[in-house]
């Protein structure tokens, strides 16, 4: 008997963490990543500058890349404070003579998300 076991990336991860509004109120330009999905009023969003949110349900919402960053900094603050036990630890490893904070590549992706706003 074999399982299926899929695996996703840090970026797959960590986009899944962030808290979108429910897809049901959402306009179709929303669903299907014409404008962004936190903000529907927005003129259509630019390609050079919209995130990917991954497939939702049948939807692939972006985000335009000042709410990419405020959903990705309360996904970091839940990740990090309560979820994982890697990124809250508060004390310092040394590796090769140099010490290395406690992360994880999910914290990691959430924190590039923030500051970059957006992954590019």
């Amino acid at each position: 008997m074999s399982s299926t076991q899929t695996e996703f990336t840090p970026v797959e991860l960590a986009l899944g963490l962030l808290e979108f509004p429910s897809l049901d109120g959402l306009t179709e330009e929303q669903v299907r990543g014409f404008t962004c999905i936190w903000d529907g009023d927005e003129k259509p969003l630019a390609e050079e500058t919209a995130v990917a949110l991954g497939e939702r349900h049948k939807a692939h919402p972006r985000g335009c890349p000042e709410h990419v960053s405020h959903a990705a900094m309360e996904a970091l603050f839940a990740h990090c404070m309560k979820d994982c036990e890697v990124c809250g630890r508060t004390e310092e490893t040394i590796k090769d003579g140099a010490v290395q904070e406690p992360s994880c590549e999910i914290g990691v992706t959430l924190r590039r998300l923030v500051l970059r706003r957006g992954l590019r």
